[in-house]
């Protein structure tokens, strides 16, 4: 699969740091973008847990664990 990426001119320094950081650690361009690519969507998961605010008051313990197998 290809997917053709549009580079803004005053983004362009980007083009050639990447370049270079490539040709550093032996690796193609190709596979840093996909690195940081990978390491984007990862970071935006939502949690597999439940949070809860700072202050919202008190937490029934039963809640915390409500839908596990016990």
């Amino acid at each position: 699969m290809q997917l053709n990426v549009y580079i803004p001119r005053d983004k362009e320094h980007l083009l050639a740091e990447l370049a270079q950081q490539a040709e550093q650690a032996g690796r193609s361009k190709n596979e840093l973008i996909l690195e940081a690519i990978e390491r984007q969507v990862a970071s935006s998961r939502v949690p597999s847990y439940e949070t809860f605010e700072l202050g919202a008051g008190a937490i029934d313990r039963a809640d915390l664990y409500d839908g596990r197998a016990g």
